[in-house]
């Protein structure tokens, strides 16, 4: 289980087609990846459609080959992601992208180390509370410190308890992070070193781990580093952004989610070097999700291809979808 903490978070679940939760509904399909093929075409490859319960694994899995063996692409990955307003799912069906910029990933570490019980309980914890609040609706949350901390009482208790915790512990918390071959352990030692005390050590190392072979390590070590963006120039000047634009054309969505997410908060000074990178190497992407019917994850491109074509944050809006993407055609 994943969990992904933020105003416009997300927790991606283990599917079940058999729970009765709102969750457990297909409330929007959306898609990535595609190219030149027709959205549609994909759908009616899809034995699930919106309404139906959140497809099981093998669900998943069976899709998966159909979409590859349809397409000729070399692989096809589908997400659920959970929750939407009225507490559904939505599916993102994501295509492997042909001619995609490769993206060196860090060689395995091969440690023994691991986080102490201490910092595991913790994160149990969080999970626990986090899920609950966003199955709630109450998502909301605080940035502003460069570290993330819910508006819900218990998980911000618990997000608290991490930052008390990393602080006591930072020199185990990188260790853990560049070392261990346990990639829980290295995604859970990522996610609380954005608690950690700032410094350019902490950014260099959540730069580093971004790149991690596993996508959960790179889901919570660039989710870290988007939230301490909001600290400005002396974070963002220090994260090479043309580096991360590969990342855009991932199969992975939570890549493409935390890396959109990493580059709204990058582009917010309207960085010529930053829209530059992102324009001549991301286009297809963000346009991709720029239309997707989840605006709280499409609202993300959309917002980075309005400043790539000079429109205003505050015209960004679902229906103006059309005149941003023809500005940057």
């Amino acid at each position: 289980m994943r969990v992904q903490i933020g105003a416009l978070s997300v927790i991606v679940l283990a599917a079940s087609a058999s729970a009765q939760p709102a969750s457990e509904k297909i409330a929007i399909i959306d898609f990535y990846g595609y190219g030149q093929i027709d959205p549609a075409q994909l759908r009616a490859v899809l034995a699930f459609k919106e309404g139906d319960a959140v497809p099981s694994k093998e669900v998943n899995q069976a899709a998966e080959e159909a979409l590859v063996k349809a397409t000729g692409r070399a692989a096809a990955k589908v997400t659920r992601v959970c929750c939407l307003e009225d507490g559904r799912s939505t599916v993102f069906v994501g295509l492997a992208v042909p001619d995609a910029p490769p993206v060196p990933y860090n060689p395995e570490p091969t440690g023994e180390l691991k986080l102490p019980k201490e910092a595991h309980r913790l994160f149990v914890q969080l999970e626990k509370d986090t899920i609950a609040a966003t199955k709630k609706g109450d998502s909301r949350e605080d940035d502003s410190e460069g570290y993330a901390l819910m508006k819900n009482p218990e998980a911000r208790g618990d997000q608290l308890k991490l930052r008390d915790w990393v602080r006591a512990n930072p020199a185990t918390t990188y260790r853990v992070l560049e070392t261990s071959r346990d990639a829980r352990e290295r995604a859970e030692a990522a996610e609380v070193l954005g608690y950690a005390e700032q410094s350019p050590e902490q950014i260099a190392a959540l730069v580093r781990a971004s790149f991690d072979s596993d996508e959960d390590v790179r889901n919570n070590a660039i989710r870290a580093l988007e939230v301490l963006c909001n600290l400005g120039p002396e974070v963002t000047r220090r994260i090479p952004a043309a580096r991360f634009v590969p990342i855009l054309h991932s199969l992975v969505w939570t890549d493409r989610n935390k890396a959109s997410a990493l580059f709204l908060a990058l582009s917010k000074s309207h960085d010529p070097a930053v829209l530059s990178a992102l324009g001549a190497g991301a286009l297809q992407p963000l346009r991709e999700m720029a239309q997707w019917r989840d605006w709280g994850h499409a609202g993300f491109a959309a917002t980075i291809l309005a400043r790539i074509g000079g429109i205003p944050d505050d015209q960004v809006t679902p229906v103006k979808v059309p005149e941003i993407l023809k500005a940057v055609q």
